[in-house]
């Protein structure tokens, strides 16, 4: 749809950026500036997944830092330049790290560097995570 359309234009611009030699932190703050429709939108406009919904929802709006850099919507009431309590984003993402390690090791998957991977949102919503996928060893 046109959401999936865009963002898959927004990360192809992005990547191409990345391997030109481009600052990837400026390049995350020019991407959250960008404004498409939230894939996780059903046709009523309210959040398909909302009880589970993924972290960056979960912390949308509130002041955050990530590699040392913070950050704040610019749709908030929260002023530009001004001292905020900000939530490490960077300790959240290791954490989900070692978790989907964690994950990947309990289920013996043979894809032992798949918890470096990211998934956006939009992939994750069409991706069957099967045994298959996830790399699960069959016993024998």
């Amino acid at each position: 749809d046109k959401t999936d359309r865009a963002l898959v234009k927004l990360k192809r611009e992005a990547y191409k950026r990345v391997k030109n030699g481009a600052d990837q932190l400026e390049i995350v703050g020019q991407m959250s500036q960008e404004r498409v429709r939230c894939p996780l939108l059903g046709a009523d406009n309210l959040c398909v997944l909302y009880e589970h919904r993924p972290i960056t929802c979960r912390v949308y709006g509130i002041p955050t830092s990530t590699a040392g850099v913070s950050h704040i919507c610019g749709r908030t009431n929260f002023v530009q330049g001004e001292p905020y309590p900000t939530l490490n984003m960077d300790k959240i993402y290791s954490q989900l790290q070692l978790l989907s390690a964690e994950l990947i090791r309990d289920i013996n998957s043979e894809n032992i560097k798949m918890h470096e991977m990211l998934v956006p949102v939009s992939m994750a919503l069409v991706t069957d995570f099967n045994e298959t996928y996830l790399g699960v060893k069959k016993n024998g």
